[in-house]
């Protein structure tokens, strides 16, 4: 990713693809959470079910692979 990007294309799990804003001090993705309760990480009493990822970055898009445990 490039300093000037300001959205980045997300592969989430079940290969859903997201656009999610860069924001600007570039330490998170902005729509992240969105993504985290859609597919149960945040529960909806905004408890947490935490699992392992694997996060890959390619030139264009974001990779986040949950993995089972």
């Amino acid at each position: 990713m490039n300093d000037e990007d300001k959205t980045v294309d997300v592969v989430f799990g079940d290969n859903e693809i997201k656009t999610l804003n860069i924001d600007k001090t570039r330490c998170y993705l902005s729509g992240i959470t969105e993504l985290y309760r859609k597919s149960g990480l945040i529960k909806e009493d905004g408890s947490y079910s935490p699992k392992k990822s694997i996060w890959k970055i390619y030139n264009d898009k974001v990779e986040i692979v949950l993995k089972e445990e």
